[in-house]
């Protein structure tokens, strides 16, 4: 307790040490690859460190405070539940460098490699290379990231940290499991701000990230069960990703249950793109109940995944420079739903910009449905938006189905399709409250390519009809009169 130490190296390392408590004291050191705390196992006989506490601490100069090791010669395959650290606590401590520089080390101010039941709360991280690292494997290489692969670090909370101007990632690990990163303050990131990469069953919620160059909230590599709730994230730069993933060359199937709820993203200037997909993409992805403010989705992965969009709100306050799209969702193959959202333009926008552009190439051996319905397209500028779906023919033999229902359009949709691409349009209405498709009488049919079934409206007249109904498919098909108005 109390007292300055100085080092160029690690002033404590400890192999299988237990109940050991740092408080209060003050740790002076220049070297930023080194630890002022230092504690691992041994692999054989297989032991760990564990019950410690690090309270009330400082280091300065550079270097950081806390590291937990693997055990000498151990590698992720020799590595066993009985070689993790356990029952650390940190916090309340203070670790500010010298300079943010990012070194080839993965080492963070306070870092737990191969640890469980651990908490990290209530410390100041500044201006060092990386902010709060876990580690239970490496997620970047197949042999270790693995989906069917254990993640040997786990029941990790970390709550109410600040982590400021670091040279590399904020809050992030690799291959964790039921990690809980919750109401911590991280900005000035030159990489990431909050990454679960490779992680199981990680909630980050209830965090301000802002200013992150490679993206607020990130995903990389294999992962299932990842929510990103509650969290508010800001960028003053245009046309970066506020929130990515990057499969890092893993299959679709290996990244699965990543979900976007409730959270507020914020670019203050042109638009940000929220999930950029990176290969393959996410086989089941959500967004629902955000807030966007100047920020697009933008979800371009492929193959066998899934995807909604529901009930977030889209606000475009500044003006973006070139058309875009609000939500871009391409190719889920098994199927998307975007629908209760809201788009509102508060500047005059370029021509063709888009609220929803829904595209797929046809693949074979799957039935793809998509569903379009009850979101509202609200426009105070001249410049309208627009609603696009695009049915692409990859050489796949089942078709593409979308359903379009209960919609407030700010303008004409553009719908395009090859022969198997099938467009259903139910009950909608343009800013006027005029249902559309519109028929015009006395019998011209819609533009478009339509199929069997298909109604549009008319214009009510006394003594005229209420619309038409598509009788043979086709551009724009045979349509015949139906409802006599008296």
């Amino acid at each position: 307790t109390g007292g300055i130490l100085s080092a160029a190296a690690g002033v404590f390392t400890g192999t299988s040490v237990s109940n050991v408590e740092f408080r209060n004291m003050k740790f002076v050191g220049a070297d930023e690859d080194t630890s002022m705390i230092v504690v691992k196992g041994t692999l054989s006989p297989a032991s760990a460190s564990h019950d410690i506490m690090v309270t009330g601490c400082s280091v300065t100069g550079g270097a950081s405070l806390f590291l937990s090791y693997q055990p000498s010669g151990s590698a992720y395959g020799t590595i066993t539940d009985t070689h993790l650290t356990y029952n650390v606590t940190i916090t309340g401590n203070r670790i500010v460098g010298e300079t943010a520089s990012l070194t080839s080390s993965n080492e963070g101010a306070i870092t737990l490699y191969y640890a469980k039941k651990c908490v990290v709360s209530n410390n100041l991280i500044q201006t060092q290379k990386h902010g709060i690292v876990w580690w239970g494997g490496d997620s970047a290489f197949a042999a270790d990231g693995a989906l069917v692969n254990t993640r040997k670090c786990y029941d990790i909370s970390i709550t109410g940290n600040t982590v400021i101007d670091v040279g590399g990632g904020g809050i992030w690990g690799s291959m964790g499991n039921q990690i809980a990163v919750t109401g911590n303050n991280v900005a000035n990131c030159t990489d990431v701000g909050i990454d679960p990469e490779g992680c199981f069953n990680t909630v980050v919620s209830g965090n301000y990230v802002s200013e992150c160059l490679n993206g607020c909230l990130v995903t990389y590599g294999a992962l299932k069960g990842i929510l990103f709730s509650g969290n508010v994230c800001q960028s003053s730069a245009g046309a970066l990703n506020i929130t990515m993933h990057n499969g890092n060359g893993f299959a679709v199937s290996e990244s699965y249950d990543v979900a976007f709820t409730g959270n507020k993203f914020i670019c203050t200037v042109r638009n940000a793109i929220c999930l950029a997909n990176g290969g393959d993409g996410v086989r089941h992805l959500s967004f629902i109940g955000n807030d966007f403010i100047n920020v697009k989705i933008k979800d371009i992965g492929d193959a066998s995944r899934s995807a909604v969009y529901s009930n977030n709100s889209f606000v475009f306050q500044e003006l973006m420079g070139a058309s875009f799209r609000a939500i871009d969702s391409e190719n889920c193959h098994l199927g998307s739903t975007i629908s209760g959202n809201t788009f509102r333009l508060e500047a005059a926008q370029p021509a063709n910009t888009t609220a929803i552009y829904s595209q797929s190439y046809l693949f074979s051996g799957i039935l793809e449905t998509h569903t379009i319905s009850n979101n509202e397209f609200c426009a105070s500028q001249a410049v309208e938006w627009n609603v696009e779906l695009q049915c692409i023919d990859g050489g796949g033999s089942n078709a593409i189905r979308w359903t379009v229902q209960g919609n407030k359009f700010g303008n004409t949709p553009v719908f395009t399709r090859s022969a198997l691409g099938e467009i259903q349009l139910r009950d909608n209405y343009d800013s006027y409250g005029t249902g559309f498709p519109v028929f015009v009488m006395p019998a011209t049919a819609p533009t478009g390519t339509w199929n069997v079934g298909q109604v549009a409206y008319a214009v009510p007249v006394s003594g005229s009809y209420i619309g038409g109904v598509c009788t043979v498919a086709g551009t724009p098909g045979t349509w015949k009169t139906f409802g006599l108005i008296s």
